[in-house]
């Protein structure tokens, strides 16, 4: 019999600050099984997607190098198996560039 448990996702940290051409590592961790795969979205756009293998949740990450202004905004990872999926998301702020569009994120 293949036990199941409820999928829930964390992604860590919530809001990320992260300075022009630095790195940005995002942690996606997924508590439930069996996880089939996990996907990354960027404002709701698939960026890339990871198989899981079924195995019991674990964590999951998506790095960016020389981060710029266009990998600001939301990121998501979702979790999924054959029965279920649970999402979470994460803000991303990229700082040291003058944009004209500020925007204030309340935490």
């Amino acid at each position: 019999t293949l036990f199941t448990d409820s999928l829930s996702a964390t992604l860590t940290p919530r809001i990320y600050r992260a300075d022009l051409g630095g790195s940005v590592y995002l942690n996606c961790t997924v508590r439930g099984q069996p996880v089939h795969r996990v996907e990354w979205f960027h404002n709701q756009r698939p960026i890339h997607s990871q198989y899981a293998g079924g195995h019991e949740g674990s964590s999951f990450s998506y790095t960016i190098t020389n981060a710029r202004q266009e990998h600001k905004g939301v990121y998501q990872c979702f979790a999924y198996n054959d029965e279920e999926s649970a999402q979470a998301n994460s803000i991303l702020d990229i700082t040291g560039e003058f944009s004209s569009a500020t925007s204030h994120i309340e935490a």
